[in-house]
């Protein structure tokens, strides 16, 4: 099942890049935890209105935002992603660019835990791919 759980993440990024929520949102379980790892901004969001409070409360900060996934590795029942982010500070306007890894935690077809992580190291062990 871990090659189609990886292809159900990359069209749910393909969708929310469309700005297709419906179909995103679809392959999310209704009690999904979202769990925000990086050091000084950790957070615990539940269901799916949590995932779009998650979403918004992490772009929230920036006048423009973009991202792209770059990799998606299985992991047996998870997927870890790699997502590169740009964008300019609200109020500031200043450049921000970087990674951050998601881990879509995968059952039956639909992610019921995801773990966002700023630090390369800590994801691939949380993934169990050290």
């Amino acid at each position: 099942m871990s090659k189609e759980n990886v292809e159900i993440i990359r069209r749910d990024y393909e969708a929310f890049d469309r700005g297709d929520f419906a179909t995103f949102l679809d392959d999310v379980h209704p009690e999904v935890v979202t769990w925000a790892h990086p050091r000084g901004d950790a957070g615990r969001y539940e269901g799916k209105e949590g995932v779009i409070r998650f979403i918004t409360d992490w772009t929230d900060s920036f006048e423009e935002f973009s991202q792209v996934a770059e990799e998606f590795r299985d992991a047996d029942e998870k997927v870890l992603v790699r997502v590169r982010h740009q964008g300019l500070g609200k109020g500031s306007g200043i450049p921000v660019e970087g990674h951050y890894w998601l881990i879509h935690h995968m059952r039956e077809g639909k992610a019921y835990r995801v773990d966002l992580y700023d630090n390369e190291a800590e994801a691939l062990e949380a993934a169990g791919l050290q």
